[in-house]
């Protein structure tokens, strides 16, 4: 599920069932960026078909260009999307999460969803 280049990424549902209960779970990949991408200014852009979403990097390990007092809040989604360029001072492994609106769950993404900057 990892994916290098391509910087729009896309929540997808998958269904299972646990418990006898049938759920509905989203599903993100893992974002691999070049630390050239990060000088170039990308734009990250995460989107759902069918709900509003939250996403949420803890407090310092936050590598999205935001004001330096909000990086600690959550990011919520407009129309279903959220695009954000990275700061530039960032490399490293960025675990963060992303709460669905919809399913009132978290999306999954190997473990928690991350972005490894490189």
């Amino acid at each position: 599920m990892e994916r290098k280049g391509n910087h729009i990424y896309e929540l997808k549902t998958e269904e299972r069932v646990e418990d006898g209960d049938r759920i509905e779970l989203y599903k993100v990949e893992t974002i691999i960026l070049d630390k050239n991408d990060v000088t170039n200014e990308v734009e990250i852009t995460w989107k759902a078909k069918d709900t509003d979403f939250e996403i949420w990097f803890p407090g310092k390990r936050n590598p999205l260009s935001t004001p330096r007092w909000c990086r600690r809040f959550s990011i919520k989604s407009k129309n279903k999307t959220i695009k954000r360029k990275l700061r530039k001072d960032v490399e490293g492994i960025f675990f963060y999460s992303i709460y669905c609106t919809r399913t009132k769950n978290m999306a999954e993404g190997g473990s928690s969803p991350r972005m490894i900057i490189r």
